[in-house]
């Protein structure tokens, strides 16, 4: 068990609405980080903070009380999330290679002895099996890291935190 530690917002929120600039007050929270998967160096980052007003903006609305919010975070200076994209990218450019192999025994002359015909199709076999591997790979990659552009939020201290997550409230 790990005790949760005391969030304090920057500043209050603000938006534009037909009432003009409109604040929203948040009071002091909490937050707590645990391990999710030591292996990736992933980690369950949640908080919550109070909303003792709410507020809404167009057809949401923030209702006045706690709202919890849950993410995922990696230490960026493990470089784990670069490593990722780096394997990623390998196992993509072996996936590429098995691809022109395939292609290449395909267009290959069509004037083949039965023989020739034989080993293509086990040589294919082969390499469609390996390519089945890479793809689970490439699977689990995703499934464990955030690995396209734009999903993560570097923070304070080197912390990756991904950008979409869960909000609940009581």
């Amino acid at each position: 068990f790990r005790p949760f530690l005391s969030l304090e917002p920057l500043d209050e929120p603000k938006f534009v609405s037909a009432n003009g600039i409109e604040k929203v007050k948040v009071t002091s929270g909490a937050y707590s980080i645990q391990a999710h998967d030591l292996d990736t160096q992933h980690y369950a980052c949640r908080f919550f903070l109070d909303f003792p007003e709410g507020a809404t903006r167009n057809d949401v609305t923030l209702p006045a009380q706690r709202i919890y919010f849950m993410t995922s975070c990696w230490n960026q200076d493990d470089h784990i999330l670069e490593r990722a994209t780096k394997w990623k990218e390998d196992i993509l450019s072996s996936i590429h290679q098995i691809d022109d192999q395939i292609q290449s025994i395909e267009t290959a002359e069509s004037q083949k002895g039965i023989l020739k015909i034989a080993e293509d199709i086990r040589k294919q076999t082969e390499l469609k099996s390996r390519r089945e591997k890479y793809v689970a790979q490439i699977v689990m990659l995703e499934e464990r890291f955030p690995l396209g552009p734009g999903q993560i939020l570097i923070g304070p201290n080197n912390i990756a935190f991904l950008k979409r997550g869960v909000i609940a409230r009581k």
